[in-house]
Formats: C-alpha cells, sequence, structure tokens
C-alpha cells in the first residue's frame, strides 16, 4: 500500500478535481461498496469491475488515513486513482453515518432520563427552607459566603461601615488563597473584584451613592494593600477597571460635601497604605487632582512626596510630570529633567503629553534641556524640538547661532540660512566670530567651507601646520586650487 498521512474528513484536499468527480461518480452508480471492513484494524476493502476488475483498499487511524491502494494500471504510474477517490469517498460517508447514529442514540438516551432544575426546586422551597439552606451552605463555604456579601451586603444598615467592603473582599480572598495566591485563584479573585465593581456601578445608576462609594473604597483599599504583596500578578487590568469606577463615581453628580468626604477618605488611603502606582492615567493621584478643584494643590505634593518613595518608577515619574505640567509649574518640571532626563528615551517619554497637549510651557522646557547639560544628544533632540514650535524667526536664526557654534552642528547652517533670508550675512559673520573666538580651527573651517570662503579658507590652512586639518578637506581644495593643495602637502611631507 502507498503510505501517506491526512485527516479523513479533509480527503478532498488531497485529490485532484478530475479524480474526485470520476470518484463520485463510481459511488452514484454503485460500482464501488464495501466488502470487507474490520474497523478494530482500520482497515476497507472495495471491489469494483471495468474491463478488468480489481480491488481498492484504504488504512484509516483514529482519525487519519494512513495509507491505500489499488489494483488498476492508473494508481501503478501516479499512485492515486478515481478508484481510491471512490473508496476514500465511501469510508467518510460511512464514519460519518455512524457519528450520526451515535449522537442520534446519546439524544434518545439523555432525553429519557429525567432532569432537576434548580429552579424547579426553588419554585417548591418555602421562604424559611430556602433562608436555612443558605446560611447552613455559607457557613460551610467561605467563597460562598464572600459572594453572598458582595452581592447582598448594600441591604444592610451597619455602623462604622466605612470598611464594610474592605473585610468582604480581604476574608473571600483569605479564603480563596489560602496563604498563596496562584494564577488559577488569582483569576477567581479578578473575576470576584470585576463582579464587584459591576455591581457598584449598578448602584450608582440606581443613584445610591453611599453604597457605591463604600464599595469603590474597599476595592482600592484592598488594592493598596495586596499589590505589593503579590508583586507577580499581573494586576494592571483589574487595577485599571478599579480606577474606572472610581473616575464613574467621582464624575456623578454628588453633593459638594459627599464627594469632598469621599475624595478625603480616598486621599487617606494612598497615604496611609502602601499604594502603588501601576498606570500613568489610572491612579488616585491623577483622578483625585482632576475632581478635587480646591485641594489640587495638596495632591500635587502628595505625589511629589510619593515620587521620592519611588524614584525607580517611570510611570510615577510620567504622572508627576504631567501635574507639573497642569500646575505650570515650570522650575519643578526643569529638576524633574534634571534629576531623571539621563537618558534620551525618557525625556522623550515625558514630553510627548506635553507636546500632544500642546502645553505653553513644553517651549520653554525644550528650550532649558538644549542650552542644559544633559548629554549631547538630548540637547541636540531638545533644539531640533524647538525648532519645530518657535515661530519667531529673529529668536530662532540668535539661538541658531549661538548652538551652531556651541555644540558644532555644521547641519544646522542650512535651516539659519533658509530662516534668515536676506540677513544671512549677518548671522553667518556671528557664527564665524563666536567660533573664532573659541579657537576651535575644525569647525570653523568647517562654515568657511559651507559658505565657500576660498580665500579665508586659504589663509588658515597657511598659518596651520596641522596634518590632519589638511586633508580633512583635501578634496574641497582640490576643488578650486590644485596647486595650493599640492604646496601645503609638499610643505607638511619636509
Amino acid at each position: 500500500m502507498f503510505s501517506k498521512t491526512f485527516a479523513l474528513d479533509n480527503y478532498f484536499m488531497h485529490l485532484p478535481e478530475y479524480l474526485l468527480d470520476a470518484g463520485q461518480v463510481l459511488v452514484d452508480s454503485g460500482a464501488l461498496s464495501v466488502s470487507l471492513q474490520d474497523e478494530k484494524e482500520g482497515y476497507w476493502v472495495m471491489p469494483w469491475q471495468e474491463e478488468e476488475s480489481g480491488e481498492a483498499e484504504v488504512a484509516i487511524g483514529r482519525k487519519n488515513v494512513k495509507a491505500y491502494s489499488c489494483d488498476c494500471t492508473f494508481f501503478k504510474e501516479k499512485k492515486l486513482c478515481k478508484h481510491v477517490a471512490a473508496a476514500l469517498i465511501l469510508v467518510n460517508k460511512n464514519v460519518e453515518e455512524k457519528k450520526s447514529r451515535l449522537n442520534e442514540r446519546k439524544k434518545q438516551v439523555a432525553e429519557k432520563v429525567p432532569r432537576i432544575h434548580i429552579k424547579n426546586i426553588v419554585q417548591h422551597l418555602s421562604e424559611k427552607e430556602l433562608r436555612s439552606f443558605i446560611v447552613e451552605q455559607a457557613a460551610k463555604n467561605a467563597l460562598l459566603a464572600g459572594e453572598l456579601k458582595a452581592q447582598y451586603a448594600h441591604k444592610i444598615e451597619i455602623p462604622n461601615a466605612d470598611d464594610k467592603y474592605f473585610l468582604v473582599i480581604k476574608n473571600y480572598a483569605t479564603a480563596l488563597a489560602q496563604g498563596k495566591l496562584n494564577d488559577l485563584k488569582f483569576k477567581k479573585l479578578v473575576d470576584y473584584l470585576q463582579n464587584l465593581v459591576f455591581h457598584g456601578e449598578d448602584l450608582c445608576s440606581t443613584k445610591n451613592y453611599r453604597e457605591a462609594a463604600l464599595i469603590v473604597r474597599g476595592l482600592v483599599k484592598y488594592l493598596a494593600i495586596v499589590v505589593p504583596r503579590y508583586r507577580g500578578q499581573e494586576w494592571p487590568e483589574i487595577s485599571n477597571r478599579i480606577h474606572q469606577f472610581v473616575e464613574k463615581i467621582l464624575s456623578e453628580d454628588l453633593a459638594p460635601t459627599f464627594r469632598k468626604d469621599l475624595i478625603s477618605k480616598l486621599r487617606k488611603i494612598y497615604l496611609e497604605e502602601p499604594y502603588l502606582i501601576l498606570d500613568e492615567q489610572y491612579n488616585l493621584y491623577r483622578q483625585l487632582y482632576r475632581f478635587a478643584y480646591s485641594q489640587q494643590n495638596i495632591i500635587y505634593q502628595d505625589l511629589g512626596n510619593y515620587l521620592a518613595d519611588h524614584q525607580e518608577e517611570l510611570t510615577a515619574l510620567k504622572v508627576y510630570f504631567a501635574l507639573a505640567s497642569d500646575e505650570k509649574d515650570l522650575r519643578e518640571m526643569q529638576l524633574l529633567v534634571d534629576n531623571y532626563g539621563h537618558k534620551i528615551g525618557v525625556l522623550r517619554s515625558l514630553l510627548k503629553g506635553m507636546e500632544e497637549n500642546q502645553s505653553p510651557q513644553y517651549k520653554a522646557l525644550l528650550g532649558y534641556i538644549a542650552n542644559g547639560n544633559r548629554g549631547t544628544k538630548a540637547r541636540n533632540w531638545a533644539f531640533d524640538r524647538w525648532l519645530l514650535v518657535e515661530k519667531n524667526t529673529k529668536v530662532k536664526c540668535t539661538q541658531l547661532v549661538d548652538f551652531i557654534a556651541r555644540e558644532g552642528r555644521i547641519d544646522l547652517l542650512s535651516t539659519l540660512k533658509s530662516e534668515s533670508g536676506n540677513r544671512w550675512p549677518q548671522y553667518y559673520n556671528a557664527v564665524v566670530n563666536l567660533i573664532r573666538n573659541t579657537g576651535n580651527k575644525d569647525l570653523l573651517l568647517s562654515v568657511l567651507v559651507f559658505n565657500h570662503e576660498d580665500q579665508k579658507i586659504k589663509d588658515l590652512l597657511k598659518s596651520e601646520g596641522n596634518t590632519q586639518l589638511l586633508l580633512q578637506h583635501a578634496p574641497y581644495l582640490s576643488s578650486f586650487d590644485q596647486e595650493f593643495l599640492q604646496q601645503k602637502l609638499e610643505d607638511h611631507i619636509r
């Protein structure tokens, strides 16, 4: 038999269409039928009779065709034929029919078995029986008790209810984890917290803000305590969902005194608990700053204190930098750049939001970086961005002169020439004078070459004995005075 393995139900993908059509004709005409079927061994034999007679054989595994053969001449040449195609069609048909019969029998058996539905049982229970059963089961199952409390605690008024939902969540999580929060248990905990968020949002929709506020405080407090303890878990997604709930309730039409009290109690959580910022957008500092209009400066200071204790957290830095931008605190942003902006990637990340929001401090901060003591890469990046936002041509040209002379950015000469227009000679001379005062002959030569100051180049090189400087600019010298270049090279050789 010819060995070839493929899925039986995909047999048609392994046969040419013309053979499939010819095989189907044989099946439809009854010219091929099963004469031997050994299902245990997966062996099928199908005789055929035309001008000559023979047999097609197929070997089937559990789901795959393993091998096949045929006595016809065409198969011997091509390792495939219409008889094999017909055989595969028949085998697949038989297998599918058998599956259908088995499924039908299972369905009939299932219909004969009487089913007991919970809904029917509950309908036949008295209120007393139902309550008794729930209390009994909840006493045995702490997780069930936690689910019941989360769903129905809003129906109960208790004194000193501030930690009502925090304790509900804590007890459920303790029963679930039992000392170790693995991935499976973590997923169940996240589902529980998510359901509590949904419940709180439903309470908001019915304007039960008091209970919704208790839920949100319980969620945030639990999150503040548990995240540092289990840092290996993926907290950001559920954290963002909980903080979205914070934003939802604070954006509701709350009574001013109620809103102020809720903000004060949420602030107390990040002051007293080991609260961590996990997301640049969804965190208590940013949300309370947005809604606590009279306390924005206090929350801004709180975040500064948080950053001082978490200096390695880029997310916290970005949040504080964004609030500093909102506060228009340019001096604080400059200090942040000095203290944290040692990498160009950090600088880009910090200033990205300012650029997108068209912050009025954006241009000033770019200028500060470009003229500061950051690395060359950072200064160049900042100056290039500054050029894009500065609209005053005179200011732009003045800064270009200083930056070219200070940083050696010869590539910016063309920008200066374009921006200065007919005042180019004035700005060009300013660049030359600044560079000449620094004594940087190499940079001065590059500037003279840019403006094709051939005579000044020759005068400068006449007084210079620097072979490297001569060789560096040799291609340009050869383009206007090869004799001078030859003479200088000979002088250096001597």
